[in-house]
């Protein structure tokens, strides 16, 4: 019988960062950056500022005869909502190419119109102002629909899933090809400690990672955890040695912005420093005055989101106006209130790490 690890605990990788054979050479960096760049329309903007489709449109209470305004955006073959004073949580996704649907009008009354999933026990109902901008919409939709992967073949794996919509999803292969240095992994894990932890720092979350990826162009995730400190552990391995198990959820958050050379080149030698130390977190850290200045390197160690707001600031994403001890994990999650970038630089919307899809 196959236990949550399996195999093998979170290797304490001995030498990985040599492993890692990170290459100098300037034509890589730049390679790095143009490929970076080309993942969305701009800096400062993400695939819902080019959406086929936007606008603010009613949708009906699962449960009650009550309608709500959301920010409806239709990008390819997905569908994404919000509420109009919250821009950045999505509060619910259908992505076409995960689930199969179609979408009707209703014999009743011509400005609403619903969207039926597959094996699934919702329907979705929105409504429109005028008959003219139901059509509008309910074309838009139907053309993302049928080419999606969801309409050429019959997938219900997500729609079976409890509160599927509440989701945006990603799968490993996608986070493979796409995830940067930089990104974020947030964890939801088991237990009774991590809940506690939750509940005290008013979070969903409880533990973060820093996405590397440098020369070799393999994935691996930059952590401090308690027993191993500051460490990198390989992403394949969370699901060849089954660590993906022990968390509740995954949820990755892109970061966008610049990574010209010379940052890439400064992140490196901070790393090779920091590797190694030791995971502390202490009452005296989270307590530590405003105003006390922050040492570039930190002599006793780092906790996880301390060690992510370090990379930040090391990053120059991120000003220097804030203890980076006093950063908790939740700081992290959507919506990101309380998180101040520069230099153009923003986390994407939340998605969920789906191990299940590929």
């Amino acid at each position: 019988m196959i236990t949550m690890h399996a195999m093998k605990p979170r290797e304490n990788s001995l030498n990985v960062f040599e492993s890692l054979k990170l290459r100098k050479s300037q034509l890589w960096y730049l390679m790095q950056e143009l490929k970076d760049s080309t993942k969305s329309p701009s800096l400062n903007s993400n695939y819902r500022d080019s959406a086929i489709k936007k606008g603010v449109v009613e949708k009906k209470h699962p449960t009650f005869p009550t309608w709500s305004k959301r920010n409806v955006f239709l990008v390819p073959n997905k569908l994404l909502y919000y509420e109009p004073k919250n821009d950045v949580q999505v509060k619910g996704a259908l992505d076409f190419n995960l689930i199969t649907c179609a979408i009707k009008v209703s014999k009743e009354d011509a400005r609403v119109f619903k969207i039926i999933v597959f094996k699934a026990d919702r329907t979705f109902y929105f409504r429109l102002p005028t008959e003219e901008e139901t059509k509008e919409w309910v074309k838009a939709i139907n053309e993302q629909i049928v080419s999606s992967k969801g309409y050429q073949h019959n997938l219900t794996r997500v729609a079976i899933q409890p509160s599927f919509w509440k989701f945006d999803r990603i799968t490993q292969r996608e986070l493979m090809e796409t995830a940067n240095t930089g990104d974020v992994i947030l964890f939801r894990t088991y237990g009774l400690m991590p809940k506690f932890q939750r509940v005290v720092t008013w979070s969903r979350i409880d533990h973060i990672g820093l996405v590397t990826r440098f020369g070799s162009g393999e994935l691996y995730l930059l952590e401090s955890l308690g027993k191993r400190g500051v460490d990198f552990y390989k992403w394949t391995n969370f699901t060849r040695f089954h660590w993906n198990m022990d968390y509740e959820q995954m949820i990755y958050r892109r970061l966008h912005c610049r990574r010209p050379p010379e940052m890439m080149e400064d992140l490196e030698k901070f790393i090779k420093i920091i590797l190694k130390k030791k995971h502390t977190m202490s009452i005296c850290k989270l307590c530590k005055c405003k105003n006390v200045k922050e040492e570039p390197v930190k002599k006793n160690g780092y906790f996880c989101s301390e060690l992510v707001a370090s990379v930040f600031k090391r990053m120059k994403v991120m000003p220097d106006n804030k203890l980076s001890s006093r950063f908790y994990p939740g700081t992290f999650e959507s919506p990101s209130e309380s998180l101040e970038f520069i230099n153009g630089a923003y986390l994407d919307d939340e998605k969920l790490i789906d191990f299940y899809l590929d």
